[in-house]
């Protein structure tokens, strides 16, 4: 089994206690599902793409840390062939992900939710 501890604020990176209150223990797959099916119309799930794992593994951190709730899962074909990961959370708190993103410096591809029709993804601009 994996340990991966979640995001540690910059000041904390030397102090090892606070790793171990945030750790948790993963097998590097997620085996839930933001929300119970059925709970949101389509679209009100949007994802970060990114152009590298690190910052993918960078953002989650951070977000995580944040208290969001977030998924990690392959990034679709339509997006993009960098990185194959892909972060995603709810429309509801596209602000608070874009102000730790910028604020952190987080390298993305872009912010996409589901086009009208469903079956492709939309660049978020707004």
């Amino acid at each position: 089994m994996l340990i991966s501890y979640g995001a540690i604020p910059q000041e904390s990176v030397d102090d090892p206690s606070i790793w171990m209150k945030k750790a948790f223990y993963t097998t590097g797959a997620r085996d839930r599902t933001l929300r119970p099916e059925g709970a949101m119309e389509m679209g009100e799930e949007l994802l970060i793409a990114f152009d590298s794992t690190q910052q993918a593994l960078r953002a989650e951190m951070l977000l995580e840390y944040a208290e969001m709730e977030i998924d990690i899962f392959p990034t679709p074909k339509e997006i993009t062939a960098g990185c194959a990961m892909s972060i995603q959370f709810f429309r509801e708190d596209l602000a608070g992900v874009r102000e730790i993103i910028a604020g952190q410096n987080v390298e993305i591809r872009g912010i996409f939710g589901r086009n009208e029709e469903g079956n492709g993804y939309i660049e978020i601009h707004d």
